[in-house]
């Protein structure tokens, strides 16, 4: 075969997105080709190395076709793409400057001027992690499972450190404010789907993209194989080194990855994609229920984190990977399928809870389930009943009655909030939207506060009784949550435009925003 026949070869197997394969054709192409045919194959070989984030190789690809042909565009743009993804923004934007000054003729391409425009855009999100949060919400709406693009990571003011108990985790190396971002991560691998029956095979596809992407780049064994949790010694003994490895790496995926199946949230949702996927940095990060001190988000594949109280130098990072409201004894399982323990307070509050109580909880939110089921308007009256004695049950520690923002009780206040008929109704369910506010604020489940708060404000809007002072005071616990979810007040462009329309006589929305 001659080198060009390779080359079409690989670029069927491009379009299919074969991109293992293709790089293997590209490269059997350039050990036969003469060096004036390889600039082609140097520059296709790139950008399948670029899809499967092996951005070393890709670079080294770059510079060949560079070489012979400094203005190359393709090889500029992926050259400056490969920068990127080895986190060297500086470089990325040193090297564009210089192509366009050193090249006056290359700043007829919209490419590259977009390209440039886009490098200082990055360079400016890796030193000071400020992104449009606005742009990340328009993207999550339009595109939820597309890749994030133009879009740097960024690592603040934290470590990764033994942590006594835990091994390692990751710590503050200075305060950290409400709202501050700690970090903004590409995936390692990322399996995205719109069938929630793919999502059995999730961990099999993130293990498949994992072996293709060390298979080309042997170096990513540094990253991935430290996340692991040893075997038990009897099944390593039994093993081949090849088994052993695969066995390890469902290991990884099982303990480490983060997934989005539409279930677990606290509000009711109709999301019609899901995802799996595997971040490096994020692993590190420990969990706790209810001492969790920050929250985490993915727009596209890129993963967020957020710190949704103060955190002070030398604290530790957390996150939670369950749902708070989830009863006792299911967290517990989910946690221990991770392979560790939490001791935070909800955690030690409920192991010593009287399995009367639980019960009884558990009958109320059958109850409240069957309500909301019920054809016709709600029973009203039942369900603030329903409510206060839930309440009640956690009389002793209320700031840890989660049950409260249960999925069972939120669907039903919801219908409630819809089906208020008069000024008395719309003040109960405010009264009842206060109280799991104020059990939520400042949790990991920052977005689903900011709804909350929403209905208490949507609440006292429709009440002509409501004081001028009591909605001030709920707008600024808004500006608070927002900014603890989203890091800016401006998310409620999106998150809440009627609101913002609703409110626009009582606030400057300049101010505001």
């Amino acid at each position: 075969m001659e080198a060009n026949d390779y080359k079409t070869l690989g670029n069927s197997c491009f379009v299919n997105k074969e991109y293992a394969k293709a790089i293997e054709f590209y490269g059997k192409g350039l050990r036969i080709c003469k060096k004036e045919d390889s600039i082609n194959l140097f520059a296709n070989r790139a950008v399948c190395y670029i899809k499967l984030d092996c951005f070393q190789k890709a670079l080294n690809d770059t510079i060949a076709v560079l070489e012979q042909d400094p203005l190359h565009e393709k090889g500029i743009f992926r050259h400056v793409k490969c920068l990127w993804g080895l986190g060297r923004y500086e470089s990325a934007l040193t090297f564009i400057n210089s192509k366009l000054a050193k090249n006056p003729q290359l700043f007829s391409s919209k490419e590259l001027l977009d390209l440039r425009r886009n490098t200082e855009a990055c360079f400016h999100q890796s030193k000071t992690g400020q992104y449009d949060i606005l742009e990340l919400m328009r993207h999550q709406q339009e595109k939820p499972l597309e890749p994030l693009e133009n879009v740097a990571e960024y690592v603040g003011p934290i470590k990764i450190r033994d942590v006594p108990g835990k091994g390692r985790g990751i710590l503050a190396e200075e305060d950290i404010k409400t709202g501050q971002l700690i970090m903004c991560c590409k995936p390692f691998a990322f399996y995205p789907y719109s069938d929630e029956e793919m999502g059995s095979r999730s961990n099999f596809a993130l293990v498949d993209c994992i072996l293709e992407k060390l298979s080309i780049e042997p170096q990513f064994r540094k990253e991935v194989f430290p996340l692991h949790t040893p075997l038990p010694t009897d099944l390593c003994l039994e093993m081949s080194q090849e088994d052993l490895e695969l066995a390890q790496l469902h290991a990884i995926i099982a303990n480490n990855s983060f997934e989005f199946n539409g279930s677990g949230g606290l509000l009711h949702s109709n999301h019609t994609y899901f995802w799996s996927g595997l971040w490096i940095l994020p692993s590190y990060i420990n969990h706790s229920c209810s001492g969790s001190n920050c929250t985490w988000s993915v727009y596209g594949d890129t993963f967020f984190v957020r710190a949704v109280r103060p955190i002070n130098k030398g604290d530790e990072i957390l996150i939670s990977y369950v749902n708070i409201t989830w009863p006792y004894k299911h967290r517990l399982s989910v946690i221990r399928d991770h392979k560790f323990e939490c001791d935070c307070d909800l955690c030690q509050y409920e192991e010593g809870e009287d399995e009367d109580t639980v019960e009884e909880r558990e009958q109320i939110f059958d109850q409240l389930e069957e309500i909301y089921d019920m054809d016709g308007l709600m029973p009203k009256q039942t369900i603030i009943d329903c409510f206060n004695k839930l309440d009640s049950l956690r009389n002793d520690s209320p700031h840890l009655n989660f049950p409260l923002a249960n999925v069972k009780v939120i669907r039903v206040l919801q219908r409630f909030l819809v089906e208020r008929d008069t000024t008395a109704s719309t003040t109960q369910v405010r009264i009842m939207f206060e109280r799991i506010h104020s059990v939520t604020k400042n949790t990991a489940h920052a977005k689903f506060v900011v709804s909350l708060c929403l209905n208490v404000l949507n609440c006292l809007m429709e009440d002509a009784t409501s004081e001028t002072g009591t909605i001030q005071g709920w707008i600024k616990q808004l500006k608070n949550d927002l900014i603890a979810a989203h890091g800016s007040p401006k998310a409620l462009l999106y998150v809440g435009p009627d609101m913002l329309e609703l409110l626009k006589d009582m606030l400057h929305a300049n101010d505001f925003l």
